[in-house]
């Protein structure tokens, strides 16, 4: 009896030991299985094709992650004018909630991986990654980006912290001391790539574009990391003893695995409790975190200064960003002999070179020294002209000077223009010619500047009688309307205006004057429209002429203007008339 007890538990035991050889298990104590390390399902010992594929679809995401952590900057530059915030709301928006959700998920993420396994945090981190950029890109407000940015933060804590383990679970310790370095340049080349990755993006298609192949990319991302094993032996270990006890039932062994956790006191532990006391009991932990943080604060510090830094040279914004690449570009030099030269000549700031003609003969050229701030604060033209990333803005920007020649305006309506500009108002007549205030009314169309003449224009008008009396000719008539309209005057574009559609013999063409399109069509369509009622009563009345009316009073004031009697009888014809016919 004894004797096939223990030959049925010796069976008992082979099979149990023959089914955890299959699974990779081993006894490793009385009571406890653990891996058998030569095992060809043991993670370091995949094939290379495999650890291959798992491991460049996680530096991928690792690496993207981190471009993704610098386009902040280049995103707020065009933000801000978006969302109407200042450059410090949404750099906090873009960056700074980046770097709090990456620091908050670094505290939590790594036990849960430790407890989920890998693939299921690379998943979850793709996967979030990819919803927190459209959140980003998609809704139209700052809070979007807020919390967005916070949450992509997040997500990437996962490959930045877990990548290290995923290494470790898959090479010893030669190959791993190498992927570890090459883990180190890949997030210094993604901190440096950022930047212009997000410039160039930003530049071509807009900032939301940013967050939009973002999320693409994530998404795509996520299927490829769906093939990828399971590597952290813990978890296997776990799974292999679960699919052995279904097999042979329930067994009087366990498995060591430190990553259990049976309660959420016990994760509450690991998470918060022990971070923090480890925090604040080692001091060789407290030296090396604030070394840490100091260098990383520096490193994005850098990425959010060089847009602001280098625009002020006059570089671009893609410029800027590739600094951070091929290290700090010297700004160009002010050579204090060139610019006292400039000063000398009136040549610094803004140069205007305004010609009373065009063309290759010498002639005489009146030479403008003007404020850019002047010109930008009066003059939606300029403003938009000088802003950064047009080529006369990069030139002013990165030389201090910019000289254009003006050729399509007189000097003297041009010079008036920058008189009042510049604040110069002793200098600007009171009274203007017709064929003056004609050029000041384009300069100021052209330019947008109608508030800053406006104080003037009230004298010039009424020098020139504009508020009084009409029109003389057609061609004034037309200057007259035009004149009006750019200044705002009602009373005499209302004159102006009567007067073309009642004298004018053909439809209006403003003499090459910029009118509005609209104005001309409705003055002509009016003048056409009187034109056709007024045969359309010359033929109604002809017609009843024709068909012998009845007496009427406006039959009767026709005969009397032709010096006749009305016809008594209603025959339509005048006694002269019915005389002759008898």
């Amino acid at each position: 009896m004894d004797k096939s007890c223990q030959e049925k538990q010796s069976g008992q035991h082979d099979d149990l030991e023959r089914e955890a050889a299959h699974r990779g298990l081993r006894k490793t104590g009385s009571r406890t299985l653990g891996w058998d390390t030569d095992h060809r399902d043991f993670p370091r010992n995949w094939p290379l094709r495999r650890k291959l594929y798992d491991v460049c679809v996680i530096f991928f995401l690792e690496f993207y992650t981190t471009v993704m952590s610098t386009t902040g900057p280049s995103a707020a530059e065009e933000a801000m004018s978006e969302y109407a915030m200042s450059r410090v709301v949404m750099l906090t928006g873009f960056q700074f909630m980046y770097g709090a959700g990456q620091a908050l998920g670094g505290l939590i993420m790594p036990p849960f991986s430790e407890s989920l396994g890998r693939q299921k945090s690379y998943l979850v981190s793709a996967g979030a990654y990819s919803l927190s950029s459209l959140l980003v890109g998609l809704v139209p407000s700052p809070a979007g980006v807020f919390i967005g940015r916070f949450f992509s933060g997040f997500a990437s804590s996962v490959p930045a912290v877990v990548l290290a383990g995923s290494i470790e679970d898959l090479y010893t310790q030669q190959p791993r001391l190498w992927l570890l370095w090459f883990w180190n340049c890949s997030t210094m080349l993604g901190i440096a790539v950022g930047p212009i990755y997000g410039s160039y993006i930003v530049d071509a298609i807009g900032w939301r574009w940013v967050y939009h192949v973002s999320a693409i990319t994530c998404a795509v991302t996520f299927f490829l990391l769906i093939p990828v094993r399971e590597s952290r032996p813990t978890t296997l270990l776990q799974r292999r003893f679960d699919n052995l006890q279904s097999k042979v039932g329930a067994i009087d062994m366990d498995i060591p695995n430190p990553d259990r956790i049976n309660s959420t006191r016990e994760l509450a532990q690991v998470i918060l409790v022990r971070p923090a006391k480890i925090g604040v009991s080692e001091p060789i932990l407290i030296l090396v975190s604030i070394l840490s943080a100091s260098a990383w604060g520096m490193m994005y510090l850098f990425t959010e200064s060089f847009t602001v830094v280098y625009s002020g040279f006059g570089w671009t914004s893609t410029l800027s960003g590739l600094t951070t690449l091929f290290g700090n570009p010297q700004a160009p030099k002010s050579d204090k002999k060139e610019t006292k030269k400039r000063e000398d000549d009136g040549s610094s700031g803004d140069n205007v070179d305004s010609t009373l003609t065009p063309g290759s003969a010498p002639q005489r050229r009146l030479l403008i020294h003007a404020s850019s701030k002047h010109l930008t604060f009066a003059c939606p033209q300029f403003e938009r002209t000088l802003q950064t990333g047009f080529r006369e803005g990069t030139k002013l920007r990165a030389t201090g000077c910019l000289r254009f020649p003006v050729q399509d305006w007189e000097a003297k309506p041009f010079l008036i223009l920058m008189l009042i500009i510049h604040h110069r108002s002793r200098m600007v007549p009171r009274q203007l010619s017709l064929h003056m205030l004609v050029e000041m009314a384009r300069l100021v169309d052209y330019y947008e500047c109608y508030e800053a003449v406006e104080v003037f224009s009230g004298s010039w008008l009424i020098g020139s009688n504009f508020t009084s009396g009409d029109p003389r000719s057609v061609d004034e008539a037309e200057k007259w309307l035009f004149v009006s309209w750019v200044f705002n005057q009602p009373r005499s574009f209302l004159a102006s205006s009567k007067y073309l559609k009642s004298r004018q013999t053909s439809d209006s063409n403003f003499s090459q004057l910029p009118v509005p399109h609209a104005i001309q069509a409705a003055i002509n369509g009016t003048r056409r429209g009187l034109i056709a009622g007024a045969i359309h009563s010359m033929h109604s009345f002809l017609s009843k002429l024709q068909n012998g009316p009845n007496w009427n009073p406006l039959t009767e004031c026709y005969f009397k203007l032709r010096g006749d009697q009305p016809d008594p009888i209603g025959t339509g014809l005048s006694q002269h008339q019915q005389s002759k016919i008898l």
